[in-house]
């Protein structure tokens, strides 16, 4: 499974230029939550029962892109973007959400979601690569996402 867009990001890129924005700009200041266990079947549906294992952000803010170009949208260059581990276990899945919006919220067609695949190495499908999937909250170690993109065919 690759990335999976909310019904709300898609519409918004349908609609007439006029009336929307472009993803960087309707994913700004987002948040990225890891998790263990089955991902939900796409970014529209309920994860109030995910086991999350950490929340990436940059300091205390949300996280940003650079502008796209060529079809790919990555992180800022100039942020961190981390997280200190909560629980510990193997990382399977990720929610990309705009910080001030719930990622566990029911079923809902009017958020900004994306939800991805996280491995590691080169496993097929991947849409967040960890050097280390199996993660240990002992000590509170903090896991930073060096790269990150978001590329559209």
């Amino acid at each position: 499974m690759s990335l999976s867009f909310s019904t709300y990001l898609k519409n918004k890129w349908l609609k007439a230029a006029a009336d929307s924005a472009p993803l960087g700009t309707i994913i700004n200041l987002s948040e990225i939550r890891i998790f263990k266990g089955v991902r939900p079947t796409n970014a529209d549906a309920v994860c109030s029962s995910a086991n999350l294992l950490v929340s990436i952000l940059s300091g205390a803010t949300g996280l940003t892109f650079e502008n796209a170009a060529s079809g790919i949208m990555v992180k800022a260059a100039a942020e961190v973007w981390s997280g200190v581990v909560a629980a510990a276990g193997t990382a399977t899945w990720f929610r990309l959400f705009v910080k001030t919006e719930d990622p566990y919220a029911a079923v809902t067609t009017t958020l900004a979601r994306i939800d991805g695949n996280v491995g590691e190495g080169t496993e097929a499908n991947i849409d967040l690569y960890l050097a280390d999937t199996a993660l240990v909250a002992t000590g509170s170690p903090t896991l930073t996402i060096d790269v990150f993109q978001i590329t559209l065919p």
